[in-house]
């Protein structure tokens, strides 16, 4: 196998590496902040953002001549600083922020990959050593933190979404079950495509809970005064919520199930006992649609190896782990379902399609 690395020439750019850790606590910084927010609309000077960040106006400074030495942040002779197009992106307000990911980042990922050493002598999760319980259960009892979790989810999974829409047709389904749809925001993004499907949004009780509460927020849901002729079009109507496990069961009623980003994050058992419990739920004429991630077999990519090690750091009691497409294969298989080739979307995350239709 063969890992696709940036070259190293010297001893400095190694230290360079090794410092990296000071560009990502900037980049946290100006997040928690939300300089970036501060800047969408006008520049400001520092004294300006001093006062809106409630920060010592010389100590911030030193972070914005960083941020400008990062091609992110642009001073002008007026001493006013502006966003360049990267620097967009931490913003709330961009079309692509990254800014939810990067609070996560500080949050969870920071101080638990400062425990690499850890999960490397024991193959524990660290997050689980410093915190004293999985990851998930964590997040579910600390009630900022589920909404900052729910918020990076959208913000990654909108970077793929559309690349995903226009790849597979959903036309031919009537009813479209999202297995683990966290958000609920993919689920609805397929039924504005597709004004006279029905869809199920399926988690755990209180992440749907999340789900239709922020939805509703948005104004996604709740359309008033419709008239009879766009009845179909609203999508309150035509979306279910329902709270599960869907290690138990999956509901029934659907055409089309869609397990997105789910798979990886179980071992084998798990991951077979959703495919199976899915299968259980579904006709003879139904389909299921993975979205995930796959291990390339040959030239994988160092994003893709770093996040195979932060999935030890931070999920080690679930097993999860990128599979290659033998492995999604082999299980899908042992659950009662025949795969399609996959079909590689052209996002940045390298999200693959693999339609699966239950063995005769």
């Amino acid at each position: 196998m063969q890992v696709a690395v940036p070259e190293i020439h010297n001893h400095e750019q190694l230290l360079q590496l090794a410092s990296g850790y000071t560009v990502s606590q900037c980049l946290f910084a100006t997040a928690q902040l939300g300089i970036a927010d501060h800047l969408f609309t006008s520049p400001k000077t520092c004294t300006e953002l001093a006062a809106l960040t409630h920060t010592h106006a010389g100590a911030l400074q030193r972070l914005l001549n960083v941020l400008v030495g990062l091609n992110l942040l642009k001073e002008d002779e007026q001493a006013c600083f502006t966003l360049l197009p990267a620097g967009e992106s931490l913003a709330s307000q961009a079309t692509h922020s990254i800014r939810q990911s990067l609070l996560m980042y500080a949050e969870i990922n920071y101080s638990t990959w400062g425990e690499l050493l850890y999960s490397l002598q024991t193959g524990d999760s660290a997050f689980e050593h410093l915190h004293q319980q999985p990851l998930y259960d964590y997040v579910k009892q600390h009630a900022e933190l589920a909404i900052t979790f729910d918020k990076d989810m959208l913000e990654l999974a909108a970077l793929a979404d559309q690349q995903i829409l226009q790849t597979y047709d959903f036309s031919p389904f009537k009813c479209v079950v999202d297995v683990g749809g966290g958000s609920g925001h993919f689920l609805t993004g397929i039924l504005r495509q597709q004004a006279d499907l029905q869809g199920i949004l399926f988690d755990l009780p209180s992440v749907v809970e999340r789900a239709q509460y922020q939805l509703q927020e948005e104004s996604i849901v709740g359309a008033k005064n419709v008239s009879p002729v766009e009845t179909k079009n609203v999508l309150p109507l035509r979306c279910q919520y329902v709270g599960g496990s869907f290690f138990e069961q999956v509901p029934s009623g659907g055409d089309l199930y869609v397990i997105r980003n789910v798979l990886n994050d179980w071992n084998d058992e798990k991951a077979l006992q959703i495919l199976q419990n899915c299968r259980a739920a579904m006709t003879q004429e139904g389909r299921l649609l993975l979205i995930l991630r796959l291990y390339a077999e040959t030239h994988v990519s160092l994003g893709t190896q770093l996040l195979q090690l932060n999935r030890l750091l931070t999920r080690s009691v679930s097993g999860g782990t990128m599979r290659t497409f033998e492995q999604i294969n082999h299980l899908c298989q042992a659950a009662g379902f025949v795969c399609s080739t996959p079909i590689e979307t052209k996002s940045f995350t390298e999200m693959c399609l693999i339609e699966a239709r239950p063995v005769v």
